[in-house]
């Protein structure tokens, strides 16, 4: 019959919401985890990628190496949009030191330790020494006396030029003096003066 009839509905296209990642921090293997959260823009959104878990990064779970994290948001339009960036994980430096007698006695004891920390991933560039005894030093190979008898952790803590540390802690064994003491049985005539003498000394350890 040559009608028509025409209807009209109108749209909103949304635009997609702006996603950005802030600068990621470089981080050490051994160095904890991460929180994301203040790192996505706009915020409210989620993080994904090797070692992500809840907007949690875990550099263990990672490994040594670059990894590559998403930021996906979606906004109250229900648009969404993502991004992506880097994330470096760096390693720590193996801690390790040698003592020139993990076990002296009290008098005149003089313990000299080594370092032998090293770094594939830049130099060692600071120690600090705990000596078990309240004592400390940040020199590479100290040497330290004891006052007292005991037994003592020494720890090093050292930390590589890419600001990430390791620790190792060896114990060192400090004899006390042992307790002198003796005995005598009976008593002796001139004539005939051969004494017996018991010796009674003890030690708090060894022997």
């Amino acid at each position: 019959n040559g009608c028509t009839a025409t209807a009209v509905t109108s749209i909103t296209v949304n635009a997609l919401p702006t996603v950005s990642i802030n600068s990621l921090p470089i981080v050490c293997v051994n160095g904890g985890t991460l929180s994301l959260s203040g790192y996505g823009s706009p915020s409210g959104g989620t993080f994904s990628g090797t070692g992500v878990s809840n907007n949690v990064f875990n550099p263990v779970t990672a490994g040594i190496g670059t990894v590559n994290l998403t930021y996906n948001y979606i906004n109250a339009s229900g648009c969404t949009n993502s991004t992506s960036s880097s994330i470096t994980v760096t390693g720590s430096p193996t801690v390790a030191f040698s003592i020139n007698d993990t076990e002296q006695n009290l008098i005149n004891n003089s313990f000299s330790f080594t370092d032998l920390s090293l770094s594939s991933y830049g130099s060692i560039a600071s120690r600090a020494w705990n000596f078990g005894d309240n004592s400390t030093a940040t020199s590479q190979n100290p040497s330290h006396s004891y006052s007292s008898a005991g037994t003592y952790n020494v720890t090093l803590t050292a930390t590589a030029s890419n600001g990430c540390s390791g620790t190792a802690t060896v114990a060192a064994f400090v004899d006390p003096l042992p307790t002198v003491a003796f005995t005598t049985k009976g008593s002796a005539c001139v004539s005939y003066n051969n004494i017996t003498f018991s010796d009674g000394s003890t030690v708090a350890s060894g022997s």
